[in-house]
C-alpha cells in the first residue's frame, strides 16, 4: 500500500464506508478483533508520521515499513510528513468545533445496541460526514472509537466463554465497560491538554524516557508522551490571546505569535505612556489640594474679606466635586481622547485659584 498524495488519511479498509450502493454499507471485519488497538507515532527530523491499528500490525510495521502492504486494511496512517506538532493543532481544532457531535453519535450508537434496538442509519451517515470533512485528528478519533465499538459489539454478539455464549448480563456489562471507557476519553478530550502543566493538573503526567517511536494503548498515554516530546524540543502550544489563532512558541513564556507580539508591544508602550500621564495628573491634583488647604489655613486667608473667603472655599469645593468625574474619564476606553480636555480643566482650575489668591 503506497502513501496517498496530498496528505490524505487512509482509513481502516475493514471499517471504511461504501457509498457505491444505494444505501450505506459498513464493511465489518470478518471476525472479532483479537489484538488491541494501538496508537503509534514516529518522529523524523522536525516531522511526524501517525499510525493507528492492530497491535501486531503496528509493531511489525514499526520494525520494517516494507511490511505495510501485508497489513493493508489494518492500519490507519498519515500519508505524508507534516511539521512536528501538526496533530496537536488538529486536536485543538477538533475539540473546539466537533467533539460534542462525535461524542453524541457514539453515545446514541451505544444506547441503541445496549437497549436491543436496531442501530440508526442516521448515526452512521453523520459519522461518515464528519469523517470525510474532518482533519487528521478527527478522522483518527472516529476510526479509533469506531474500532473499539465494533470490537465489543462483535465479541458480545458472537463471542463465547469456553463452550458457552456470553449471557445477556455479561453483554450488558461489556457495553457498560465500553461506555465508561469512551466517556473517560471524551472527558480527556474536553479538557484538551496541550501543555505539561495541563497534564499535571489533570494528574495524567508521568515522566517517561522518550524515543523517536512512541506506542500508546490509549489517548491519555498518547497525550502524555506526545506533548512531552514536543516540550523536550522547545515546542509549546499556545493560543494567541489577541487574535485567537493557535501556534507553537519556542519558549514557555511566549504568549503571542510574531505579528500580534509586535502590535501588543506597541499597545503596551502606549498604555505605559497613558498610565504615566494619568499618574502625573493625579500627582498634580494632590499638589493642588495641598495648596488649597495650605492657603486657607494661612494668615492671608484670615485677613481677607468674608466675600473672598466664601468665593475661595466655593472654588475648592467645585474642584473636589469635579475631580471625581475627571478621574473617571481617564479610566475609560476613551482615556486618550479625553486627556486633552482633562488637562485643560486642571489648568483652568490652577489659574482660577492663583488669580483669586492674588486678591487677598
Amino acid at each position: 500500500m503506497k502513501r496517498s498524495e496530498a496528505g490524505m488519511v487512509i482509513p481502516f479498509e475493514k471499517f471504511a464506508w461504501d457509498n457505491s450502493k444505494s444505501k450505506l454499507v459498513i464493511k465489518l471485519p470478518p471476525k472479532t478483533i483479537e489484538n488491541p488497538v494501538l496508537l503509534y507515532i514516529e518522529f523524523g527530523e522536525n516531522s511526524e508520521h501517525f499510525y493507528l491499528g492492530e497491535e501486531k500490525a503496528i509493531r511489525q510495521i514499526a520494525e520494517d515499513f516494507d511490511l505495510l502492504p501485508k497489513y493493508k486494511g489494518s492500519v490507519l496512517m498519515l500519508s505524508e510528513e507534516r511539521p512536528l506538532g501538526s496533530l496537536l493543532m488538529d486536536s485543538y481544532d477538533f475539540v473546539t468545533n466537533h467533539l460534542s457531535e462525535v461524542a453524541n453519535i457514539f453515545r446514541s450508537m451505544l444506547h441503541s445496541i445496549d437497549s436491543g434496538n436496531s442501530e440508526k442509519a442516521s448515526d452512521y451517515k453523520m459519522l461518515e460526514k464528519l469523517w470525510s470533512e474532518g482533519n487528521t485528528f478527527q478522522r483518527i478519533i472516529i476510526n479509533y472509537l469506531f474500532c473499539k465499538f465494533y470490537q465489543v459489539k462483535h465479541l458480545a454478539a458472537n463471542g463465547t466463554a469456553g463452550i458457552f455464549a456470553f449471557t445477556a448480563e455479561r453483554r450488558r456489562e461489556m457495553y457498560s465497560e465500553l461506555e465508561q471507557s469512551m466517556e473517560q476519553e471524551f472527558l480527556l478530550l474536553v479538557h484538551n491538554p496541550t501543555t505539561l502543566s495541563d497534564l499535571k493538573q489533570l494528574h495524567y503526567y508521568k515522566r517517561a524516557d522518550l524515543i523517536e517511536k512512541i506506542f500508546c494503548s490509549n489517548f491519555t498515554e498518547f497525550y502524555v508522551q506526545y506533548i512531552s516530546y514536543l516540550s523536550d524540543r522547545s515546542l509549546f502550544f499556545r493560543v494567541c490571546p489577541r487574535c485567537g489563532k493557535s501556534f507553537f512558541a519556542n519558549t514557555s513564556r511566549r504568549r503571542y505569535h510574531n505579528e500580534c507580539a509586535k502590535l501588543q508591544d506597541k499597545d503596551n508602550k502606549l498604555r505605559s505612556q497613558h498610565e504615566l500621564e494619568r499618574d502625573n495628573f493625579y500627582k498634580q491634583c494632590q499638589e493642588e489640594r495641598y495648596k488649597y488647604n495650605n492657603f486657607r489655613r494661612g494668615k492671608a486667608f484670615e485677613r481677607g474679606s468674608k466675600k473672598l473667603q466664601d468665593e475661595y472655599l466655593a472654588l475648592f469645593e467645585k474642584f473636589k466635586s469635579d475631580l471625581a468625574d475627571q478621574k473617571e474619564k481617564l479610566q475609560g476606553d476613551n482615556a486618550a481622547a479625553c486627556r486633552t480636555n482633562v488637562n485643560t480643566w486642571l489648568e483652568k482650575i490652577i489659574r482660577a485659584r492663583s488669580d483669586l489668591e492674588k486678591k487677598f
